[in-house]
This record gives structure tokens, sequence and C-alpha cells, in this order.
């Protein structure tokens, strides 16, 4: 957990949005899961749709996150060993589709609804 809060702070705290007001809420989806699926991974997170609080978690692969918000920011930290940490975000309306992916031992992703930027190593 420490190293994901240094994290944060060394990338200047990612957890900023840019407002779009020409478009609506959508429904986001973020499906954290194992490059294996044979294999179960133990992660941390710190994320925030929209506006909404900022949420901490530990838990294990696969794990979904979703909300109605344009935004999506997100810092995942892989905990155990085994396989490599995956992170989709996905937009639903009449069909879902992905927007953005990562996969690495850390992932920040920021998703405004005009542009995404998705960093792991």
């Amino acid at each position: 957990m420490r190293r994901l809060m240094l994290v944060a702070a060394l990338l200047g705290c990612p957890f900023v949005h840019v407002a779009d007001s020409q478009q609506g809420d959508e429904q986001l989806i973020v499906k954290i899961t194992s490059s294996d699926p044979d294999i179960s991974l133990v992660f941390t997170a710190a994320y925030v749709f929209g506006q909404s609080n900022l949420e901490i978690i530990e838990s294990t692969t696969p794990h979904m996150l979703q909300a109605e918000s344009m935004f999506f920011n997100g810092i995942f930290q892989q905990q155990s060993e085994g396989a490599v940490l995956e992170v989709r975000v996905y937009k639903t309306g009449a069909t879902e589709h992905e927007v953005a992916m990562g996969d690495g031992t850390v992932i920040v992703m920021q998703e405004t609804g005009r542009q995404r930027m998705v960093t792991s190593w």
C-alpha cells in the first residue's frame, strides 16, 4: 500500500478530471483480472469515479467496479506473483465496448471522456 501511495505522489496525484459538459454520464465498468485465469492475484487499488470519494481497496482477481460516470481514475498495484495484472475499462450503452486497457505490476489509468491515459510498468 505504501508503494501505491508513493506512486500517486510521484505522479502528481493523477486523480484530476476534465469536465465535458456536452456528454451525459455513462456506465463505466472496470474489470481487474489475471493474465492467467487459473491464477488469482492479490492487488491494491486507489480509484475514483467522477466526483465521488477516493476508494482504496485490497482484493483478488477477478474483480469488477462499476458506476455511472464519464470519468475514471485509478492506480492498481499487483501484490502477488504468478501472472500479470490486467485492468480494462468498458463503457456501456447500446453495446459494451473497451475504451482502455493496461497490464503490468503497477497500472495508472485516467478516463476523462475525451482522452485516455494508461501507464503501466
